[in-house]
């Protein structure tokens, strides 16, 4: 889609993106049939959420963004997922790709992400190629998870570097895989996302064939260096989204424990006298629930906090990179958890296609699955742990 001319002013603090994302999620909310339906938000839905400038929230200040803290962006993701799964996961998405207009080269920078409305996101798996051609690279590719990008004004894909014949070969500075910016005009959105749960947030493959881009328009890796000097662009590059898809999964979770407390009081179940608030067990379960994400939740703020001072100390240390990923992969486990407890204390009505625990359920069992956060970051997270040769690049 071509995100339409602003309908409102883009709000200018974390404050007042927040109260832009409250306003908007329950809208989102209401119209869940109709976003899962379509597999996609409608361009309605997608312009207002440009217009809350969650988007802005990482982009430099010298792009027109804020250049706010991590946590400001992980509430606002946290508090769209609360709403709707979906509507969370493109601003985690899209959201956390901002932060690397500060490690662009600030012409490519402020092309991609200079426009207030812009929006960018992509996939860092590299599953395309790309050959060196005078003034740039000419790549061709297939890469799948992309979310959000029927709203994108430009998306991203990691390529691997290849000669005339197709070997395997690097850039002069030694580039081996860089992560490249294409214009929304190079890319082929693929039709092929229909999942069980966060069918809203459009993350079909995305296509390029023998597309032109520019000298510099790509970062050698996502930990690339900081081209603008702020403890932003300097915290955890892998612990950044992380940490972003765990707080879908909180947001998540908090819906799932305030729908069950909401129908307690009303619900009985088949053959007993006692309402489902007053039965023992359920007030155990959910209770349990309820202190399983608020305590995942406090460990990824404090874990988040502390990556981002050290950050500001000039350097993005391996322990608190480990934390942080920590905290995210935890984060998820023990939201998928909390839902779970949910959804079997509802009984049957938490079945029926429509009921948010339904919907709550199905997105989280989605979420779950994505690397950053699934279940094998605890053994490469315990080995660190225990003092063993580990390849932390990826923490």
């Amino acid at each position: 889609m071509t995100i339409s001319a602003p309908t409102t002013a883009h709000p200018t603090t974390p404050d007042t993106v927040l109260a832009a994302i409250a306003a908007l999620g329950p809208q989102a909310d209401a119209r869940a049939a109709e976003i899962a339906e379509a597999r996609r938000l409608p361009d309605d839905l997608a312009a207002m959420l440009v217009d809350t400038g969650v988007f802005r929230l990482w982009a430099p200040t010298e792009c027109g963004g804020m250049q706010a803290a991590p946590l400001d962006l992980f509430r606002a993701i946290e508090l769209a997922g609360y709403h709707e799964g979906s509507l969370g996961w493109i601003v985690m998405v899209c959201g956390t790709t901002s932060r690397t207009a500060g490690q662009l080269r600030s012409d490519h920078a402020r092309a991609l992400f200079g426009d207030l409305r812009s929006v960018v996101g992509g996939f860092v798996g590299p599953t395309g190629t790309a050959t060196v051609v005078p003034g740039g690279l000419r790549v061709t590719g297939r890469w799948p998870w992309g979310s959000g990008t029927p709203m994108c004004t430009a998306i991203a894909g990691t390529a691997r570097i290849v000669d005339s014949v197709g070997q395997a070969t690097t850039l002069a500075d030694g580039t081996s895989a860089p992560f490249i910016y294409f214009d929304r005009s190079q890319v082929e959105l693929a039709d092929n996302w229909d999942t069980v749960g966060l069918r809203g947030s459009a993350s079909g493959d995305f296509i390029v064939t023998d597309a032109f881009v520019p000298d510099g328009r790509w970062l050698p890796t996502l930990a690339a260096p900081a081209t603008i000097d702020d403890p932003l662009y300097r915290f955890a590059p892998i612990g950044a989204l992380a940490g972003g898809i765990a707080a879908v999964c909180l947001g998540l979770a908090r819906r799932a424990v305030d729908e069950i407390y909401a129908m307690g009081a009303g619900k009985r179940p088949q053959g007993s006298s006692r309402s489902m608030a007053e039965r023992p067990a359920v007030q155990a379960d959910v209770a349990r629930a309820e202190a399983r994400v608020h305590a995942a939740r406090g460990f990824l703020w404090q874990a988040t906090d502390e990556a981002y001072a050290d950050a500001a100390n000039g350097y993005s240390s391996p322990t608190a990179r480990r934390q942080l990923r920590l905290a995210a992969s935890h984060a998820a486990a023990e939201s998928a958890t909390a839902i779970d407890a949910c959804y079997v204390a509802a009984g049957g009505s938490s079945i029926w296609r429509g009921h948010p625990l339904q919907r709550v359920f199905q997105d989280m069992h989605v979420a779950t699955q994505h690397a950053g956060v699934a279940a094998p970051t605890f053994e490469v997270l315990g080995r660190i742990g225990f003092g063993l040769d580990t390849d932390t690049t990826m923490i």
